[in-house]
């Protein structure tokens, strides 16, 4: 699609809000060409959720993103001839690794995040079957020092850089497992894992 720059444009205003109505300041509103990535227009939401664009008639993609929510894109019109509103609602995310457990565990609590916008993982190891904690079982993440799980079945990778990690857990009697992560800068990621009993292996 090629957009003509002199071309009439048109307004496009919304709210951007939580799922319990909150308003959502910093959210990245973003439109774009038609199967394109680089953006034509964008800009922040104010503190009351509130964002304005302007583009040239036609039709575009609108993608609204923000830490710890879930991103949501959708298929926009643009007439200069009527302004467009799009209200957003954004549903939290980085919940990672399926169900809860069976059994009420509080959520590790979460340490202050340091003025350098590092990131952290956190999560409960349990047993697949029972659903009782893991403790013993160690995590560990390419070039961080491997940690173990306490009574509880808890651990907390701190202090990380943004970007892409390889998470191993291992434990004895148990099958390893591997998952990959991605943290953005100040963000606290929770990984839960539930780990399967080894078949017991028996020698003649």
């Amino acid at each position: 699609m090629i957009v003509n720059l002199s071309a009439t444009r048109g307004e496009v205003t919304g709210h951007v809000r939580a799922t319990d109505g909150s308003p959502l300041s910093n959210a990245l509103v973003e439109i774009r060409e038609l199967g394109r990535y680089a953006a034509l227009a964008k800009a922040l939401t104010e503190a009351k959720g509130e964002y304005t664009l302007n583009a040239p008639e036609g039709s575009y993609d609108i993608k609204v993103s923000r830490v710890s929510f879930v991103e949501v894109s959708r298929r926009i019109t643009v007439q200069a001839s009527a302004p467009l509103r799009q209200d957003f609602a954004l549903r939290a995310d980085r919940v990672i690794g399926g169900a809860e457990p069976r059994f009420n565990v509080a959520t590790p609590p979460l340490r202050a995040i340091p003025p350098a916008r590092t990131a952290q993982i956190s999560g409960l190891i349990t047993d697949a079957k029972t659903g009782a904690a893991v403790s013993g079982a160690t995590v560990s993440v390419q070039g961080q020092k491997s940690i173990a799980t306490g009574r509880d079945g808890k651990y907390a990778l701190l202090n990380l850089a943004p970007g892409v990690y390889r998470i191993n857990l291992s434990r004895s009697g148990f099958s390893d497992q591997e998952r990959i992560v991605t943290v953005h800068a100040g963000e606290a990621v929770i990984a839960h894992f539930r780990l399967s009993a080894r078949p017991a292996i028996f020698k003649r």
